[in-house]
C-alpha cells in the first residue's frame, strides 16, 4: 500500500497593508528634507533655491570591485567620423546586385505573383542612390561649417 506524501504547510498569509494616509494638494506637500527644515516665514518664499550639483567635479571611476575581483572601468571610446557615403554606396550595390540576380527567375516570379520582389530591389536601390546624394550634400555642408568656423576663430585671434 502506497505512502500518503507529506502534508505541505500552507504558506504564510501576509499582513494586510496599511490604509494610505489621505493625499494633500500639491502645494501642501514636502519632501522629507523640508519636513526636517524649521517652516520659513512667508517672506523667504521668493527666495533663489539651492541649485542641484551635477557631480563633474568628482574624480572619475577607474575601477569597480565585485566580490573579490576588481574589474579596470575602460571609458567609452570615440564615436567614428563616419559620413555615409560609403554605407550607402554598398546598400545601393547590394540592391542593384539582388535585381540582376532576380531577372533571370522573372518568369517564375510572375507565375508565383511575386513581382513585387524586383519592385522592392528597384525601390531599394533609387533610395540607396538619393540617400548617397544626401551624404554628400550633408559631407560638403559641414566641411563647409567647419571652415567657417575655423576662418571666423582664426579672424577673432588676429583681432587680439
Amino acid at each position: 500500500m502506497p505512502e500518503a506524501p507529506p502534508a505541505t504547510p500552507a504558506p504564510p498569509v501576509p499582513p494586510a497593508p496599511e490604509p494610505e494616509a489621505p493625499r494633500r494638494a500639491y502645494a501642501e506637500t514636502r519632501s522629507p528634507r523640508q519636513l526636517d527644515a524649521p517652516e520659513e516665514a512667508p517672506a523667504d518664499r521668493g527666495a533663489t533655491p539651492r541649485r542641484r550639483t551635477h557631480g563633474l567635479d568628482k574624480p572619475q571611476v577607474t575601477e569597480l570591485e565585485i566580490g573579490s575581483t576588481v574589474h579596470k572601468v575602460v571609458p567609452d571610446p570615440k564615436p567614428l567620423d563616419v559620413d555615409g557615403i560609403r554605407t550607402m554606396t554598398v546598400g545601393s550595390i547590394l540592391w542593384l546586385a539582388v535585381l540582376v540576380g532576380l531577372l533571370p527567375f522573372l518568369g517564375t516570379l510572375q507565375r508565383n505573383g511575386d513581382v513585387w520582389w524586383l519592385w522592392t530591389c528597384l525601390a531599394g536601390f533609387g533610395l540607396g542612390l538619393i540617400g548617397v546624394e544626401y551624404c554628400r550634400r550633408r559631407k560638403v555642408a559641414l566641411e563647409a561649417d567647419a571652415e567657417a568656423e575655423t576662418d571666423a576663430v582664426d579672424a577673432h585671434a588676429d583681432h587680439r
